[in-house]
């Protein structure tokens, strides 16, 4: 899964973050290697933590910019979180290689789909437009 135009949000801060996702499929084309599996754990623990920081500064943005849209968009990224430690906690705890890298992928591709290229470009449109909600 290559990060491309077509894929970015037109918000250069959010989008730069953004590419950290395309990082995480890099490691799942190389999960078939003998060290795959701490390769994949590896990029899950770096996933959570980037998860964490880019949710905190988009929804700091929020805040400041009283996004209308931000309760949902904060759901959204709770379910995010927690899909990324539920695949986590299934390949520490020794779940095949093929199961957890089909889940990865779906879960990438709905990420992608779902969340940035329509939620977070809703919100890009709303930054850039410099609005500020009542």
């Amino acid at each position: 899964m290559e990060w491309t135009a077509a894929r970015e949000v037109g918000y250069p801060v959010i989008e730069k973050q953004h590419r950290l996702v395309a990082i995480l499929a890099q490691v799942l084309a190389n999960m078939n290697k003998p060290d795959g599996r701490a390769a994949l754990l590896d990029a899950y623990s770096q996933l959570a933590d980037y998860a964490s920081m880019h949710f905190a500064m988009e929804e700091e943005l929020m805040a400041e910019r009283r996004y209308p849209g931000a309760l949902e968009h904060k759901r959204a990224h709770a379910e995010l979180a927690s899909t990324v430690r539920a695949l986590e906690a299934e390949l520490k705890a020794g779940k095949q290689m093929i199961v957890i890298g089909s889940k990865t992928v779906f879960f990438l591709q709905t990420w992608i789909r779902d969340h940035v290229q329509k939620t977070d470009r809703e919100f890009a449109k709303f930054l850039s437009a410099g609005q500020k909600a009542a």
